[in-house]
């Protein structure tokens, strides 16, 4: 009886724990997204817990490849959350993430070629700052 009893829960809760598995994206929440576009900060917190629920945020969505709707991320919006993300990684002079960010950031820019070269001098002049940092 132990074992039926124990199948018959298992069996309940398989497609609860697949279902986690086959939307990830649920995870997420319209919250993370309005942190990550910066459109959601309080006024009564800090600049730096400002910063890292940017980073947080951005992360989780960019980790799923999905807006919390379920669609993929369009290329324009993911380059973005790139960015935001290195932003606030700057301004912990994690200058190594924040380069890698950029990084990946430039391969779906979008626009002018004009807004390239400013992201690719930002990479330059964080490399300099990280090159620093090393010494």
């Amino acid at each position: 009886m132990r074992k039926f009893v124990f199948g018959v829960i298992l069996a309940l809760a398989n497609p609860v724990v697949i279902g986690l598995h086959i939307h990830p994206s649920m995870a997420q929440t319209a919250q993370q997204l309005k942190i990550c576009e910066g459109s959601n900060s309080a006024a009564s917190t800090d600049y730096s817990t400002q910063q890292l629920q940017i980073i947080s945020s951005c992360s989780a969505i960019i980790q799923t490849g999905h807006l919390p709707d379920g669609k993929p991320i369009p290329p324009k919006k993911l380059a973005q959350f790139y960015v935001d993300r290195a932003i606030s990684y700057e301004t912990f002079n994690d200058y190594e993430r924040a380069i890698a960010d950029h990084e990946k950031a430039v391969a779906f820019f979008p626009g002018t070629q004009t807004n390239i070269d400013r992201l690719k001098n930002r990479l330059l002049w964080l490399r300099y700052l990280k090159e620093i940092q090393d010494d």
